[in-house]
């Protein structure tokens, strides 16, 4: 247990076991592979993907790669 100074209060801050985190970011990857497998569609070679949808799904690539992982994600917008 830790604590930090904010102004003039002590605030105690509990900090993530790395078991803790493991979990987490297996969970994070989970939701990433579970969006990503719900727009294969738009790869296959038939269809044109948009530029939108081409950002989106690497966005959630990289989201490992997030400063913050895998305690603070931002996910990204998918494009209708």
């Amino acid at each position: 247990l830790r604590h930090l100074w904010s102004d003039t209060t002590l605030t105690p801050v509990i900090d993530i076991a790395p078991e803790s985190n493991g979990r987490l970011a297996a969970e994070a990857r989970d939701k990433r592979n579970d969006l990503l497998t719900a727009t294969d569609w738009a790869a296959n070679s038939d269809i044109s993907m948009s530029a939108a949808m081409t950002i989106y799904r690497q966005s959630l690539r990289d989201i490992p790669e997030q400063d913050g992982f895998p305690n603070e994600i931002t996910w990204p917008d998918k494009p209708a």
